[in-house]
């Protein structure tokens, strides 16, 4: 056998290793896959199960479970003034001097309307066979100009989501509605809006009402979760109420033996926050005109200090250069008076020594006088 066969053989027989074990993989594979497709034949069987259970006549698994029925009925309940609501809705980057703000509402197609779905009863199911109801076109926006909504933003609290201010439809085209604010924004609100548009927006025509049964939960863990949104600023008048009063509560806010917290009018509340932000921006704005007068004039006062400070040092230089000068003519008066003490004296002993000298020559002419007189009679005597 030749060189070339030998390899071939080999190569061979290194290929059909190569399918075997890709066919036991394989095989394995396949076994596992079709084990997690029966257990999860399994699972829907069981959640098929409990649907049924659920939207039965029973109405419910246990006492602690309601119905489809009770849970529509309740949702009914809770929609009750809620208004209507576009979500999902995609901004644009806002006006950074105006805060105007494009808003691209998503198309959402809707089935006709339910005989009793107003009410919370459950749809008849179809018959077997017959084709599924067709759905109607895109509802119309139902926006029209100057009609205010309260935006805000779908994130998670954790994520940044929050209320994101008080607009109005300035223009709607197609599916794309102009909002302004009503009011100015703050920096920080501004801030808040261009950080927003990374998510999608809800618009409502009705602000949220303060409900006070959103945290009355019916275990602690929940109420807790639902406190735990709230500012800790509020979070302790919410956790009160619906609790027995105590003694120091006022008056007004105990119904029936427990504490009742005053419901929130939030669009009086953000009306009221506008206009005492205006009010404290004109003080802060007059605050800031006066603290830059008096900059101004703490400035010139400053300059006038080291204009004067600069006087002082040249008055201090010169009283200096004076106090030297008037030290030189006191030691020079001193030296002068000391010479003059010392003249006077002099010319005292040489006035004493002049009127002795004036005596004595006195004396000398006196005695000269009498010895020519003398000689004058001795020459004149025969």
């Amino acid at each position: 056998m030749s060189i070339y066969h030998k390899i071939l053989v080999g190569f061979i027989a290194v290929t059909a290793l190569v399918f075997f074990y890709s066919a036991m993989r394989a095989l394995k594979e396949r076994s596992k896959w079709w084990a997690q497709y029966n257990e999860h034949q399994r699972q829907l069987e069981q959640v098929n199960t409990n649907i049924q259970k659920l939207e039965g006549a029973a109405g419910a698994i246990d006492a602690q479970v309601a119905s489809v029925r009770q849970l529509r009925h309740d949702l009914a309940k809770l929609m009750v003034g809620r208004g209507r609501v576009w979500s999902g809705c995609t901004p644009a980057q806002p006006d950074a001097n105006t805060g105007e703000v494009r808003v691209t509402i998503p198309v959402q197609t809707a089935v006709g309307p339910v005989p009793g779905a107003e009410a919370g009863l459950e749809p008849a199911p179809p018959a077997e066979g017959a084709p599924a109801p067709a759905p109607v076109a895109a509802a119309p926006l139902a926006l029209e100009p100057n009609l205010v909504l309260y935006v805000f933003d779908e994130r998670p609290l954790a994520e940044g989501g929050s209320y994101l201010g008080e607009f109005r439809v300035a223009s709607v085209a197609e599916r794309q509605v102009a909002l302004t604010p009503v009011g100015k924004f703050s920096p920080a609100e501004m801030d808040r809006l261009t950080k927003a548009t990374t998510g999608t927006w809800s618009l409502h025509d009705v602000m949220p009402s303060d409900n006070p049964t959103l945290f009355a939960a019916e275990s602690p863990e929940l109420r807790d979760e639902r406190l735990a949104i709230l500012p800790e600023s509020v979070r302790s008048e919410y956790a009160k109420d619906g609790q027995p009063a105590e003694a120091n509560d006022p008056p007004d806010r105990v119904v029936e033996g427990k504490y009742q917290r005053p419901i929130t009018d939030f669009v009086a509340s953000f009306h009221e926050f506008r206009r005492q932000r205006s009010l404290n921006a004109d003080l802060i704005a007059a605050d800031q005109k006066d603290k830059s007068y008096l900059e101004k004039a703490l400035a010139d006062s400053q300059a006038t200090v080291k204009f004067r400070a600069a006087e002082i040092q040249q008055v201090k230089a010169e009283l200096a250069q004076l106090q030297r000068e008037r030290d030189a003519v006191v030691a020079h008066r001193k030296t002068l008076d000391s010479r003059l003490a010392k003249a006077r004296r002099d010319v005292t002993r040489l006035e004493q020594e002049n009127r002795q000298l004036a005596d004595q020559f006195a004396r000398w002419q006196a005695e000269l006088a009498a010895e020519l007189d003398a000689a004058a009679q001795a020459a004149a005597t025969p």
